[in-house]
């Protein structure tokens, strides 16, 4: 098994752990300040799919099976926030999510 492989796995659950228990709130204050917090999104959204999209290029996947289901995972994470009483649904955190899957898009356009 190449390491790559081994790799990627370990980025994308790092940062689901970074943002789950406010480390990079720890390291990163500004994103969690009222309006900064949409850069976090974007940010996010552009770092796990330009990993996603390394992975799927060493796999052979299509990259056209990748961007999709990063917008549907955006939806439903704004989605999920209606149901927890301490967040808040915006709509200005979905376009920062679909924003930084378009971002990733066109910056793996220019690479692959």
């Amino acid at each position: 098994m190449e390491l790559h492989f081994i790799l990627y796995p370990i980025l994308l659950i790092g940062m689901l752990f970074a943002v789950q228990f406010n480390i990079v709130q720890k390291y990163v204050p500004i994103f969690y300040k009222k309006g900064w917090d949409k850069v976090g999104h974007l940010f996010l959204y552009f770092t796990a799919t330009m990993v996603l999209a390394f992975l799927f290029k060493d796999l052979n996947i299509p990259l056209k099976f990748l961007f999709f289901p990063m917008c549907v995972i955006g939806i439903i994470h704004e989605i999920r926030h209606e149901s927890d009483p301490k967040r808040d649904f915006e709509f200005m955190d979905m376009a920062a999510n679909f924003m930084g899957v378009i971002l990733a898009f066109f910056f793996i356009q220019m690479i692959f």
